[in-house]
């Protein structure tokens, strides 16, 4: 398979960048300012540096290890039965904070179709999104080369519009509480979720030098521009206070500007389309990410996949429709998954290349030309 199918840089970052935050994009600013206070802007800050770490111990991995498997690297780096059971560990998680996303976004959708059952909102979704499992990698690359892209340009008009017509330029020039800030730091990386798929894509990368090592952190710098436009809309509107009662302040942001005949007025159709596209690739993504990993560790033929997907999006779907309300799903994801998201992003990738350095292990691919090499599908 990694000879025939090869995405290009493009697919390869899109991808990324699709396979995370919808878990807390949309009420992230509540949770910096519930964590911090006034020293939220600080807390943003932090967790994007953060987040430039995680990318580059990604990268690092990826570049150390071509061409080969996140499944695959745990168990050269530990061990087989070791490494199998730290990789087995990635699903239940996944699988958990997927689900928790589908259901938050549905959230949102009903406001938009108020009499639509949720369980039919969230069915839809998950439907589609495993249409897309079946198409293969290939075509969803494809598709995220086109929905991050417009999504991207769509997030900077709205948000962008947000901040100029903002009036409250209350951003404090120092910390104030520092332990309040790192205590908002560790609440917002949750937003990161996802994002070792990285890992999972390393074996469709062309190699070419320095391609891994630097796809995850362009990636992490095109959607580490939006969250911080995006809270700095929500602060110069509405200020600090106001965002400790409303559920979703970054969909709060872009109804006030409609009220006020902004240009959200006109695309506001716009923006619930790419984001309910960006959402459904999303799940897409992780559904088939979920699903390889799955046939990986039980020594399954890759094309394997596609039956246990089904497995996988019916356990999703069923965990999505469970939620009572938005309160379980937000401890959720302060009790459960936070904990999770610094493990999985920081404490694993930290031991997979600490091991791999002490071990000396390491894995270098024969000299080939990568242009003679053509992205292909399934």
């Amino acid at each position: 398979m990694n000879e025939q199918i090869r995405l290009t840089h493009i697919q390869i970052v899109t991808l990324i960048s699709t396979s995370y935050m919808p878990l807390m994009f949309w009420y992230y600013p509540r949770i910096a300012v519930e964590h911090s206070l006034y020293d939220a802007q600080w807390s943003v800050l932090g967790v994007l540096l953060a987040s430039f770490l995680m990318a580059f111990l990604h990268g690092l991995i990826n570049e150390r290890f071509p061409d080969v498997h996140a499944v695959d690297v745990h168990t050269m780096v530990l061990g087989k039965w070791l490494g199998k059971f730290t990789a087995s560990i990635f699903i239940p998680a996944y699988m958990g904070f997927v689900a928790t996303s589908i259901y938050l976004y549905s959230l949102l959708i009903k406001f938009s179709f108020p009499n639509t059952p949720r369980a039919v909102i969230i069915g839809a979704l998950c439907l589609v999104a495993f249409r897309g499992v079946w198409t293969g990698i290939a075509s969803l690359a494809s598709v995220a080369s086109i929905i991050y892209p417009l999504t991207w340009i769509g997030v900077i008009i709205s948000f962008g519009m947000a901040l100029m017509q903002g009036d409250r330029f209350w951003i404090t020039t120092h910390v104030a509480d520092w332990m309040k800030m790192l205590d908002g730091v560790y609440a917002l990386l949750p937003i990161y979720l996802g994002f070792t798929i990285t890992l999972v894509l390393n074996p469709y990368h062309f190699n070419k030098k320095g391609v891994r090592l630097w796809s995850p952190v362009i990636s992490m710098l095109t959607a580490n521009f939006l969250i911080g436009l995006g809270f700095l809309g929500v602060i110069i509107d509405i200020g600090w206070h106001p965002n400790l009662h409303i559920t979703f302040p970054l969909q709060y942001i872009l109804e006030l500007i409609r009220l006020q005949n902004g240009i959200i007025e006109r695309m506001g159709i716009m923006i619930i389309l790419l984001s309910t596209a960006f959402i459904t690739l999303y799940v897409s993504i992780h559904f088939w990410g979920i699903s390889d990993a799955i046939a990986k560790i039980l020594n399954m033929k890759e094309s394997r996949y596609k039956p246990i997907s089904i497995v996988s999006a019916l356990i999703i779907y069923v965990t999505a429709i469970l939620f009572d309300n938005s309160e379980q799903a937000f401890h959720i994801v302060k009790v459960f998954l936070t904990p999770i998201s610094w493990a999985l992003l920081i404490g694993s990738p930290l031991l997979l290349l600490s091991v791999a350095f002490i071990r000396k292990l390491r894995v270098t691919l024969p000299e080939q030309n990568s242009k003679k090499q053509s992205p292909q599908g399934e």
